[in-house]
């Protein structure tokens, strides 16, 4: 069938990215969707949409009479409004005759009748997709992977890629640095050569991959070259383990060479003024409730890249980390680990580096000594990652499951994703729109109940009965802090579900206890908890509420009275 006979029968969207112009005055939101045709055919396509309008409410003036923002509002109190997001905060000043607020979008948002802005611009856009063509909604996304080595022997502190490897499917291109192979007459015979010995399930005469090497004559040109290719191909996901070291390594090396990422790493369809890249810095350190800060793991951090590409660069350590933090931590976030759990195959090993597996001192010998295997290496980074992703489909289903209409941005974020959720189930099926969160949530009377803070108990090391192995030979008979058993109990989204199931929020609340005689804080704390399940919890509340003796003075005084009687 030719493509003129061809009929678009629906469409279905993987991803959207919004971007602003530097002017100031317009906005486009670049669309990753698939074109399903009556022949049966899909294929991809990377679309710019300009200036898309997003709704917004406000109440209106006969229903202005709270000071307190509300979780949501009944449509028929509220005015509906539309704009760009480059207009968003001119639009809302002029709804509600603000002209002379300055400040930031979280600042207006202290406005207590402004509604349904939460939800992100491409989460709209993707619903819209969704309503319009249920059935082609795209279920399992395409994922490619990427991996660099940087140099340990020149200039270790550049971090400058010898060498970057990208895979798709069941193709794999991989740039190398000539000054790194230098030595060797024909580079590229000699990497199709050890990678076929060395990896013969995928090079060999029945290995599925085909190899394709360029050798450039900069550093940067090593992802270069590699992004190039997949803008071709038009994957998905781009998988990286460890994004804050590629991504930013292979930047920094495109700066110092004279080249601009943005217009690398943009789709080469976008517009110059649109061409776009940044890299959003996720948390690296957490406050416990002591006060104590702590670095987080690098599997806990969730850093995230906006570019206008047919692809997006996810972190798949940190999305294998999130994905899996309700069973408890994993014994490894090391790739070599991973690998092996889910594949049973390690990082390629090479039994002539003498140095120790892993080490830097391991990486210095292969890059003086052994170049060509140590690309071999690389390579296979990079095919285990997509093999990874084929046998758990973190990126290619999970991570779709667990986003729904949120940005990827916010995949670490459940009460995010939540809210989300909450505002297209509130406005089809409650004919009600979704309240805002500003940058000053708490109120005056939130000093009079129940403090927000210290609900995590955390006992004191010192406070542990139970002793360790004795584990030192010059004194045994000391016992240490050596244990053969830990145990941990958390529950994993306790809060969003006690709410849902008790339909907790502001808005099914008639009241707060500010204060009850007789009765202090922490025992308020225990009865807001335990009074969700009276039944199991009676006799400890009327304890403590109703002042009703204990169980065992109940039996004391029984036991008393028919002594009485019986003498």
């Amino acid at each position: 069938m030719s493509e003129k006979q061809r009929k678009l029968v629906g469409k279905g969207m993987q991803h959207g990215v919004l971007v602003k112009h530097p002017d100031k005055t317009r906005d486009a939101l670049f669309v990753k969707e698939y074109r399903h045709y009556d022949d049966g055919t899909v294929e991809p396509f990377f679309v710019q949409m300009d200036n898309v309008k997003r709704p917004f409410w406000i109440t209106k003036p006969g229903y202005r009479n709270h000071k307190e923002k509300k979780e949501w509002e009944h449509m028929d109190r509220l005015q509906r409004y539309s704009t760009t997001e480059t207009d968003l905060i001119k639009s809302i000043k002029n709804a509600l005759n603000m002209p002379y607020f300055q400040g930031s979008r979280r600042m207006l948002f202290r406005n207590p009748y402004i509604y349904g802005l939460e939800v992100p611009l491409a989460g709209l856009i993707k619903h819209k997709y969704t309503r319009q063509w249920p059935e082609h909604i795209v279920k399992k996304a395409h994922v490619a992977a990427l991996d660099i080595e940087t140099d340990v022997v020149n200039n270790r502190d550049l971090y400058n890629p010898i060498m970057c490897s990208t895979s798709f499917k069941r193709e794999i291109v991989v740039g190398v640095y000539k000054g790194f192979v230098k030595d060797f007459n024909d580079p590229e015979a000699a990497i199709r050569k050890r990678a076929k010995e060395l990896l013969p399930d995928e090079f060999g005469d029945d290995g599925e991959w085909t190899l394709t090497v360029k050798l450039v004559d900069d550093y940067s040109s090593t992802a270069i070259e590699c992004i190039n290719w997949l803008h071709v191909q038009k994957p998905d996901w781009l998988s990286v383990w460890n994004l804050d070291f590629d991504y930013n390594h292979i930047v920094a090396s495109m700066e110092r060479e004279g080249y601009s990422p943005a217009m690398i790493l943009s789709d080469p369809s976008v517009p110059v003024g649109y061409k776009h890249a940044k890299f959003n810095e996720g948390s690296r350190t957490k406050r416990m409730e002591s006060g104590v800060e702590m670095i987080r793991a690098g599997y806990e951090q969730w850093h995230t890249v906006t570019c206008p590409a047919s692809f997006q660069w996810i972190d798949s350590m940190a999305t294998y980390h999130d994905l899996r933090k309700a069973g408890g931590k994993q014994s490894s976030y090391k790739l070599d680990d991973v690998l092996d759990k889910h594949l049973q195959r390690r990082k390629l090993k090479y039994d002539e580096c003498k140095a120790p597996d892993g080490t830097l001192q391991w990486h210095e010998e292969m890059q003086i000594d052994h170049p060509i295997e140590y690309v071999v290496y690389n390579l296979f980074d990079t095919i285990g990652l997509q093999l990874l992703d084929e046998k758990i489909n973190d990126l290619a289903l999970n991570v779709g499951v667990q986003l729904g209409f949120s940005d990827y941005y916010d995949l670490n974020s459940n009460p995010t994703r939540l809210q989300n959720d909450a505002f297209f189930f509130c406005a089809e099926k409650k004919k009600m729109v979704t309240g805002t969160v500003s940058d000053q949530m708490e109120t005056d009377l939130d000093k009079y109940v129940v403090d927000r803070k210290n609900w995590v108990v955390t006992l004191d090391a010192f406070m542990m009965a139970e002793p360790g192995f004795k584990t030192f030979g010059d004194a045994t008979h000391v016992n240490g802090r050596v244990y053969a058993h830990n145990a941990d109990l958390d529950i994993e989204g306790t809060y969003p579900n006690e709410e849902n199931g008790f339909n907790i929020s502001k808005g099914t609340t008639r009241y707060e206890v500010s204060r009850v005689q007789g009765i202090d804080e922490l025992t308020r704390r225990f009865i807001g908890v335990d009074s969700m399940f009276p039944d199991v919890n009676a006799l400890w509340l009327a304890n403590k509420i109703n002042k009703v003796p204990p169980p065992d003075e109940w039996l004391q005084a029984f036991l008393e009275e028919r002594k009485r009687k019986e003498a």
